[in-house]
């Protein structure tokens, strides 16, 4: 299952600077290094109200200080709670970064950059809310050995077809290469929704199903879907896209072994399998389990 079904937290707030004890101290050295009265040359006056201007400038310059250091801070940290993203983090980006539009961007982009070997494309990809013929779809996880959790929060859904005969990946060797760069084009879309998508909490990614395979689609079946949430990929947006993935999808015959791997190793703790299902009286719910509790 996924590794996080939480979004990651926000940092605790910062604490505020203590302005007054930097008035205070401000204040005692002031008074310890002002001349003593008995060093005050005879017949002068004294002034009454040095010490009260004296204390007032140094306050002064104690909120200066704090001031110019909170502004350090900010400028370090981005002025901004939450861990901080690469800011460079891709060449290309949707050009809007509302939910629905911007998720039609994402899966448009993603979808020209995935070619089979004879340069055709190898997926149409499909966007939008996550809802099943327009009405709304709840969200709900059967982790092995745990009870249902039922989750909140906006999220998108794509859909993967397979440009094949009947829109499915092939049996063999050929087919299960085309499905891990499926697996890697799903992982793709859910990076660039995390990163530049408005209030997205979480992402599925539909595949095709299998040939001669019954899990087949958002029609009731169970259908083989990537999930993420944004702690499952946080440290790959914390450093460039391309530290994940190339810049260049491989084809079916150029992939090699560690790239399998790679893939694998980014996606396999996230597969489930997905059917709709009616857990109340008032909202269908996409239900998520992963393939070994499936009977």
């Amino acid at each position: 299952m996924a590794g996080d079904l939480i979004p990651p937290p926000s940092p605790a707030g910062r604490p505020q600077p203590d302005a007054m004890g930097d008035i205070r101290a401000t204040a005692e050295l002031e008074q310890a290094t002002r001349p003593a009265e008995a060093a005050a040359p005879p017949g002068a006056a004294s002034a009454p109200y040095r010490g009260r201007f004296g204390f007032i400038w140094g306050a002064l310059a104690g909120i200066a200080v704090c001031a110019l250091a909170l502004g350090g801070v900010l400028a370090a940290t981005g002025g901004e709670d939450g861990p901080p993203l690469a800011k460079h983090w891709s060449d290309w980006k949707p050009d809007t970064s509302r939910m629905i539009p911007g998720a039609q961007d994402i899966a448009a982009h993603v979808a020209r950059e995935y070619k089979l070997d004879s340069g055709d494309q190898l997926a149409a990809i499909s966007s939008g809310g996550i809802e099943l013929g327009g009405t709304p779809l709840g969200v709900a996880v059967r982790p092995k050995g745990g009870d249902l959790q039922v989750l909140k929060g906006a999220g998108v859904l794509y859909l993967l077809n397979g440009l094949g005969a009947d829109a499915r990946t092939s049996a063999g060797k050929a087919g299960k290469t085309n499905e891990r760069l499926m697996m890697r084009e799903a992982l793709e879309l859910a990076l660039y929704s995390f990163r530049y998508l408005d209030d997205v909490t979480m992402v599925a990614i539909m595949l095709p199903p299998r040939s001669g395979s019954t899990d087949a689609s958002a029609d009731g079946q169970q259908s083989r879907t990537l999930f993420f949430r944004p702690g499952d990929l946080l440290d790959k947006l914390e450093v460039p896209l391309s530290r994940t993935l190339a810049a260049e999808p491989p084809r079916p015959k150029g992939l090699t072994k560690p790239q399998a791997l790679k893939i694998d190793s980014l996606t396999l703790r996230n597969l489930f399998l997905a059917s709709i299902q009616p857990l109340d009286s008032n909202l269908n719910y996409l239900v998520l389990a992963p393939p070994e509790i499936i009977s």
